[in-house]
């Protein structure tokens, strides 16, 4: 799952909780799944931005492009700057 469609199952899910629409989007283990990586992505965020405005963006992209978990990305970005 990707960080875009993680969204859109809790964008639909939070809609459907709310009664604004009769179904909600992806199974309850989709949403956990969900809600499990917007919150790793909301605290590598800060991390992340520290090292340049457009690294999030950056790392955020390679999920979406690659389906790669954005935590695995992060860690990735982490081990090649210490090396450099």
């Amino acid at each position: 799952m990707t960080l875009i469609e993680a969204s859109a199952i809790l964008e639909r899910h939070n809609q459907w909780r709310r009664g604004e629409v009769d179904s909600g989007a992806g199974t309850p283990a989709q949403v956990s799944v969900a809600i499990d990586m917007m919150i790793e992505a909301a605290a590598r965020y800060e991390e992340v931005r520290k090292w340049n405005p457009r690294c999030f963006k950056e790392a955020y992209l390679v999920n979406l492009q690659t389906g790669k978990p954005f935590d695995e990305i992060v860690d990735e970005r982490i081990k090649a700057r210490a090396e450099s």
